[in-house]
């Protein structure tokens, strides 16, 4: 009898797991992380508050249990975009398509709340940047294809300049909100423009020079 309930069981458990995940969510994006305690989030997702520790441990598992969905779904969104990036702004155009969509299914708002947590909250910090991979790894990989034909290739930290890129998406959308009359797309205007002259003068420069020819007597 046992096993022939417990597929059953697994399945509600599963259900239950992914309501509470997209709960988090949404409280995330609605309420912002301070407000997102274990009594909304379970009353969103119309469960039991201590299904939250069953499921996940804490509130700090749920947290980065959905951080990491998060990041997961976003890097299956922009996989395909990304995979034919070649040069910096072609980098910058699928940026600005992706932070349209992103806008419109309002999904920046919980990654700022997120981003947000990972920086000021100590119980969350490690977890989330792990939460972040999936995200950060295929920005990065993106990155070191469009610096590898030209001399910033060989000056520009690939990783580093990937978190940067995954924090002005996020940036350039809070200094919109507090600055309407700049707005998104003069920003991202401003961006295209800059990584086409970056790209120029990376052309042009040449490969950069790692010593002196001039020597001392």
């Amino acid at each position: 009898m046992a096993r022939t309930t417990r597929p059953a069981a697994n399945a509600a458990g599963e259900e239950t797991r992914n309501r509470l995940l997209e709960a988090t969510l949404s409280t995330l994006a609605e309420l912002g992380l301070a407000k997102a305690s274990t009594r909304a989030i379970a009353r969103r997702a119309g469960v039991n508050q201590a299904l939250i520790f069953y499921h996940f441990g804490s509130y700090e598992g749920l947290v980065t249990a959905a951080a990491r969905l998060d990041s997961e779904r976003r890097a299956a969104r922009y996989a395909d975009r990304l995979a034919d990036v070649a040069t910096l702004p072609e980098l910058v155009a699928v940026a600005r398509e992706l932070h349209t969509l992103e806008r419109e299914m309002g999904s920046l708002k919980v990654l700022a709340q997120l981003m947000a947590g990972a920086t000021t909250t100590p119980e969350l910090y490690t977890d989330l940047q792990g939460a972040f991979a999936p995200w950060i790894d295929l920005v990065q990989a993106a990155v070191a294809r469009a610096l590898a034909t030209t001399p910033l290739g060989a000056l520009i930290p690939s990783r580093e300049a990937a978190i940067t890129i995954a924090s002005l998406f996020v940036g350039i959308e809070l200094v919109a909100d507090l600055d309407p009359e700049t707005g998104v797309d003069r920003l991202l205007d401003f961006l295209t423009d800059a990584a086409t002259l970056a790209s120029r003068f990376a052309v042009t420069a040449g490969p950069p020079q790692t010593g002196s020819s001039t020597t001392t007597t």
